[in-house]
């Protein structure tokens, strides 16, 4: 059977942070805690940027899924790792004012609860136009918590889609077979029927093959090797999808 329907990754798929987490968080911590104003550097924004990757990891091993599992809510699960982004002295400080900590943690979770936060690739809309066009239905597997519908509504490209699951209300993460194969469920078709895009060679590109879906790894930067997937699986652009379906844009 050849490829009927299509599933997108989000996050470094149909888009991305609009500013380096590093400035946003810096921004935030200076509105919500002035009287460290005088001890931050040019340098903390760049230095948290950095230390987000690992905190992430770090908090992401602990506790799977945005804490999903667990008591934890989601915002307290990002709660932790915002803490853990920032430089020591800023950390201390913190863990010394909760109060204070508690609103700096509501006000970016709900910063990258909305569309503002992000931007869509310049690619996303012309090929999603050219699916609705042909008549392809498309749907969305990430690794996000429970925000992502309005982050989709926000960037107008929710009603384009025909469901969006997320690990979070799944209970499951990407490379598990079970979340792709919500799809499937949801489609009542066959796992050859559909093709996955993502930017992760894990999570998305393994993942799908695993769960027996067609698949491609996405990348965008030319600059960058990509390993995980074979040359001809590769692509630069969701217009390349467009193109292998044969269809016109």
């Amino acid at each position: 059977m050849g490829i009927q329907r299509i599933t997108l990754d989000a996050t470094g798929t149909l888009f991305r942070p609009r500013r380096t987490i590093g400035d946003v968080y810096m921004e935030h911590f200076r509105a919500t805690m002035p009287s460290m104003g005088s001890f931050l550097v040019d340098d903390d924004a760049a230095i948290s940027s950095k230390a987000f990757g690992h905190a992430f990891k770090k908090h992401m091993e602990a506790s799977p899924n945005f804490g999903a599992a667990t008591a934890l809510s989601a915002k307290g699960w990002w709660g932790r790792v915002i803490v853990d982004t920032f430089p020591d002295e800023m950390k201390r400080h913190m863990l010394a004012h909760p109060t204070q900590t508690e609103t700096l943690v509501d006000a970016l979770y709900a910063h990258y609860a909305r569309g503002h936060a992000w931007e869509v690739f310049p690619d996303v809309r012309p090929a999603l136009h050219a699916l609705a066009k042909a008549r392809v239905p498309v749907g969305v597997i990430s690794n996000f918590d429970d925000r992502l519908e309005t982050i989709l509504r926000d960037l107008d490209l929710l009603d384009a889609l025909d469901f969006v699951v997320t690990s979070y209300a799944h209970g499951e993460m990407k490379p598990r077979p079970s979340i792709f194969h919500v799809a499937t469920s949801t489609w009542t078709c066959p796992t050859d029927a559909v093709l996955h895009v993502g930017d992760d060679a894990v999570n998305d590109y393994a993942g799908a093959t695993a769960a027996g879906f067609h698949a491609r790894l996405l990348c965008r930067d030319p600059t960058k090797k990509e390993g995980g997937a074979p040359l001809p699986h590769r692509i630069a652009s969701l217009l390349d999808i467009v193109q292998t379906l044969n269809i016109k844009y």
